[in-house]
């Protein structure tokens, strides 16, 4: 079953995610704050994907980024920032694989079709692709850009 890393400090945003994720067959870890999120990332197994807020206590979600892209065993493992405020710019140039808009709420109605956890299948999926691989999903009314790049 592959291993979700979520790190949030919002317990009811956890909760979503946890559900959401699990539904769909993946066992999710949590860390409320970036230092427990580092640790449980160097963890082994290492995560299949790693979901960030980047406004978090201890270390922000760019600093948490920069710390898990400079170890070499979490090369391959996607990032992707989690934010209702952040820069998506700046969250790709740290590190981060894609950027997510919230609210959650918003893409756990997801429906392409499929299911609200496709562009987690879709990172998951493509871990060990070499390259770069970009998707674009609709949430709610927004589009964001879902960007997979590997070392």
């Amino acid at each position: 079953m592959p291993r979700i890393l979520h790190i949030e400090d919002d317990p009811a945003n956890r909760l979503l995610v946890r559900k959401l994720l699990q539904n769909a067959g993946y066992e999710v870890i949590d860390a409320a704050d970036g230092l427990e999120g580092v640790r449980l990332a160097l963890s082994d197994p290492p995560p299949d994907l790693v979901l960030v807020d980047l406004n978090i206590p201890g270390l922000d979600g760019f600093e948490v980024a920069l710390r898990l892209r400079g170890e070499p065993s979490l090369a391959g493992v996607p990032i992707v920032a989690i934010t209702a405020e952040g820069d998506r710019d700046t969250s790709l140039a740290v590190g981060c694989d894609g950027f997510l808009q919230k609210p959650i709420d918003e893409i756990a109605q997801l429906r392409l079709g499929l299911d609200g956890t496709q562009f987690v299948h879709d990172l998951v999926g493509h871990r060990h692709a070499r390259g770069r691989i970009v998707g674009q999903r609709r949430f709610g009314h927004q589009d964001q850009r879902l960007a997979a790049a590997e070392a």
